[in-house]
């Protein structure tokens, strides 16, 4: 069985840098698509954190990688 898969999209525009995180990839890569036109858009895909430990390492990872 796979593992479960949270999405993170950032959006870069004017120095200034948005994550959004989402369980469901059609979602993702729809809000992708609101402003790929005008800023810098990407999609990291994460194994998604199964206890409340592990959350807390991926939101502090998370917080840091931009």
């Amino acid at each position: 069985m796979s593992k479960a898969k949270i999405y993170q999209v950032g959006v870069e525009s004017d120095g200034n840098c948005l994550d959004k995180f989402f369980f469901n990839k059609k979602e993702a890569l729809s809000f992708m698509r609101e402003y790929e036109e005008d800023e810098f858009v990407d999609l990291t895909e994460h194994d998604r954190p199964r206890t409340q430990q592990e959350w807390l390492r991926f939101v502090n990872e998370c917080d840091y990688t931009r």
